[in-house]
């Protein structure tokens, strides 16, 4: 879409819906070739959408939360099939300034400083490195429970099946 809130409470087939769709951001390039594509998805309780992210990855939210049983995320689309590891997971606080949702960076050095603060600040150390070239997709929840945070979880594309 044009901007980040035709899907926020419509269906991707764009009927009126509370719950919306799940929806990459406007400022990403739809073949997922951003150097950081960003994936929007309301995080309901029922665990449809987002719902269940911090339930498979907040260690803060659940004490039995584990990346390492769900260490990989698959983006499936008419075109292609992606796989991309998980590197890095936790709450942000809701700025649309907050460098995790830059979607660009072309300088490799910028890339990897990028990086490295994000693993920085991941609940947990998953001990994937990403290298400049890297591709990657970060998957953000709506506001949690806390009103001014998100939660994000980031992972490196593996690989393009067309």
């Amino acid at each position: 879409a044009k901007d980040n809130t035709r899907y926020l409470h419509r269906t991707f087939r764009g009927k009126d819906s509370y719950v919306g769709a799940i929806f990459l951001d406007a400022l990403c390039a739809p073949d997922f070739s951003s150097f950081n594509s960003i994936i929007y998805g309301h995080n309901l309780k029922n665990g449809e959408m987002f719902g269940h992210l911090k339930r498979l990855y907040d260690v803060d939210y659940n004490s039995k939360a584990n990346y390492k049983k769900h260490p990989k995320i698959w983006i499936i689309t008419p075109d292609q099939s992606m796989e991309y590891e998980i590197f890095a997971f936790r709450e942000v606080i809701v700025n649309k300034d907050n460098e995790v949702f830059t979607v660009d960076l072309s300088d490799g050095t910028n890339r990897i400083l990028f990086f490295e603060r994000q693993i920085a600040q991941s609940q947990k150390d998953t001990g994937i490195t990403p290298s400049e070239e890297n591709h990657m997709i970060t998957l953000s929840t709506c506001v949690t429970r806390k009103r001014d945070k998100r939660f994000i979880v980031q992972a490196i594309a593996l690989s393009t099946l067309v």
